[in-house]
């Protein structure tokens, strides 16, 4: 039996339980920002040597929406990480948290291209 891509591991019925306890677990919401209604990511915050993603340890499992799944992924400089950190936690008014949600968004589309990636 040959190994499976990391994709086909994501689709398998194993991951796929493993994924929904996870949710479960941070009641189907975003432990960034706390976003429940868009789309949700399992994010591996560690993974551990010798073992495939599935295999991983839930605890090292985070439910994270797909926008601050992508912060944590490509967005690199401290800047950048401190005007996202500044647009979750702030109080800066709905015109202006758009703007800078546009803005990471547009960040994480140039280097998902730059490395492949889909969008």
């Amino acid at each position: 039996m040959s190994k499976k891509t990391y994709s086909e591991l994501l689709t398998s019925p194993k991951w796929q339980k493993k994924r929904l306890l996870v949710l479960n677990r941070d009641n189907f919401t975003c432990q960034y920002c706390g976003d429940g209604e868009t789309e949700l990511h399992i994010h591996h915050t560690k993974y551990e040597k010798g073992k495939n993603a599935i295999e991983i340890s839930e605890q090292y499992l985070l439910t994270l929406c797909r926008i601050c799944h992508y912060n944590v992924t490509f967005l690199t400089s401290d800047i950048e990480c401190f005007l996202y950190y500044k647009y979750i936690h702030s109080e800066i008014d709905q015109k202006e948290k758009i703007k800078v949600r546009n803005w990471v968004e547009e960040i994480i589309k140039t280097r998902m291209i730059k490395n492949g990636k889909n969008i």
